[in-house]
């Protein structure tokens, strides 16, 4: 019996030393890679990455070594970079893998790239990545790791499933659109609760639009930085959707070629789409609140506010009066306030009667 254990113990000791010796065998001969070019070629081809930034040192032997690391160079790196790096065919990264875009590089996706489940996708602070193919579903499936100050653009035919934009794992984002082939009537469904860590920005859909839910189900749609629609169309609501947008951010415009929309049909209930929020952690004082301002520009003027809607404490948060201002002579002035015990004055900001002129 006293053999057997002996004989036991010393299995398990020469499987952990077994053990101990192939994960050493994989951690030396994983390697750092860095791109060589700037350009449209292929980066599945083994030639155009080196272990030296300056170019020459070794080459890597496939792509699916565990622990290798792909770095496209960014700013202060070597062969002429920042890089900015196309894909021209299809490129598979295997289990344990990182991809890596330095500050100012970018990776421009016009042919796949597909992640195993643990291969990692990074973007450092201040690098690009433009989604341009129908691998959407590619990139999110392996490990992410997103600077906030990172910048996805999603372009054409870069659909976006329901697992790309959650948990704030999504950096800065935009949309831009310069056709929709292929597409549905919607160009994105992203999902229940998306977020975005840093800005969201709608330049273009096409003849779509960008929507918030899918067909069923409700949605909140947080935005941590600033939110500005430029051009095109981003729908709250479709179907019997119900989705709503809280920005975070010190910003949020709707620009002249840009539109918000709410289209759901059927939906039950109070549709409460969006959402402005000002944030004090202590009880907040007389004044503070919110607004909605009306702009107006033309070539020879500067953007300026022509009218605002307000919503203001008067009493910590329990009442709150409602403001409207118009602009005369550039000037804005309140014209009719709303008070929390329900008078109306025009041409006054304290009125003393239900109707107060």
């Amino acid at each position: 019996m006293k053999k057997q254990q002996q004989n036991t113990k010393q299995s398990w000791v020469k499987f952990t030393l077994a053990l101990m010796l192939m994960v050493m065998s994989i951690v030396a001969n994983a390697a750092t890679y860095y791109s060589t070019i700037t350009g449209n070629y292929s980066t599945s081809t083994v030639t155009q990455w080196n272990t030296n930034r300056a170019g020459g040192g070794s080459t890597p032997a496939n792509f699916s070594t565990s622990g290798d690391i792909f770095i496209i160079q960014g700013t202060g790196g070597g062969s002429g970079a920042p890089h900015t790096v196309t894909t021209n065919s299809t490129w598979a990264l295997g289990a344990g893998v990182t991809v890596q875009v330095e500050g100012g590089a970018t990776l421009n996706q016009t042919s796949n790239i597909t992640f195993n489940a643990t291969a990692i996708f990074k973007l450092d602070a201040g690098s690009f990545f433009i989604q341009n193919s129908s691998s959407a579903a590619g990139i999110s499936a392996g490990v992410e790791n997103w600077n906030s100050t990172a910048t996805i653009t999603y372009t054409n035919t870069g659909i976006i499933s329901s697992v790309n934009i959650t948990n704030n794992s999504h950096p800065n984002v935009v949309f831009q659109l310069a056709s929709n082939t292929g597409l549905g009537a919607a160009f994105a469904d992203v999902g229940a609760n998306p977020a975005v860590a840093g800005n969201l920005t709608v330049n273009n859909t096409a003849a779509k639009y960008v929507a918030l839910c899918a067909s069923a189900g409700n949605a909140i749609c947080t935005v941590n930085g600033t939110f500005s629609i430029t051009g095109g169309i981003f729908n709250l609501s479709t179907g019997t959707s119900v989705g709503s947008l809280n920005v975070k951010g010190s910003s949020f415009s709707v620009g002249a070629s840009g539109s918000l929309q709410t289209t759901a049909t059927n939906a039950s209930g109070i549709i409460s789409s969006l959402a402005l929020e000002n944030f004090i952690s202590t009880n907040p004082a007389s004044g503070n609140g919110v607004a909605i301002d009306f702009r107006l520009n033309n070539s020879g003027n500067p953007s300026y506010v022509a009218g605002k809607i307000s919503l203001v404490n008067t009493f910590y948060r329990s009442n709150t009066d409602m403001i409207f201002s118009v602009a005369n002579s550039d000037t804005l002035n309140e014209r009719m306030r709303i008070t929390s015990g329900g008078n109306v004055g025009i041409g006054t900001t304290s009125p003393s009667t239900l109707l107060h002129l």
